[in-house]
């Protein structure tokens, strides 16, 4: 049954490229498109709840989703976060963690917690409003 449910999500994301515009807010804009697209069908927010409870119920589940699933689409959005710093639209130091959760963790939470919209206008703002702040963590303050 585990075989078949990593499966399964991992054939909804084989046409589910990471970006590389060779520009890190295209990239993040172009990325979160596709995630607010795919947050958009009913059924792929109910499935998506249903693996979160489910994963939270059964730790091999969990495992099996972060390690076949999760795990390498992290590792490509990190990489695209890499190449950002690595063009310098983003600084050195960057907290690329952070950053991922920054960029996805909004939509997913508007999707599955708070019911608010999700689409290509949030996207956009997420991705200003990311571009604005301290990618190290930092809060700035505004004078």
């Amino acid at each position: 049954r585990l075989d078949m449910v990593v499966d399964a999500v991992k054939l909804q994301l084989l046409d589910f490229p990471i970006p590389d515009t060779g520009s890190f807010p295209d990239d993040a804009t172009a990325f979160l498109f596709e995630v607010a697209d795919r947050l958009n069908d009913p059924e792929k927010v109910r499935i998506i709840g249903e693996l979160v409870a489910q994963g939270a119920r059964d730790p091999a589940l969990a495992t099996a989703l972060r390690t076949h699933l999760l795990g390498p689409r992290r590792a490509a959005l990190l990489a695209m976060i890499d190449r950002g710093v690595a063009r310098g639209e983003l600084p050195a130091d960057t907290d690329r963690p952070v950053l991922a959760d920054l960029l996805v963790g909004p939509l997913y939470h508007r999707a599955l917690i708070s019911g608010e919209v999700v689409d290509h206008d949030v996207a956009r703002r997420i991705v200003a409003t990311v571009m604005a702040g301290d990618a190290r963590g930092e809060a700035r303050v505004a004078t």
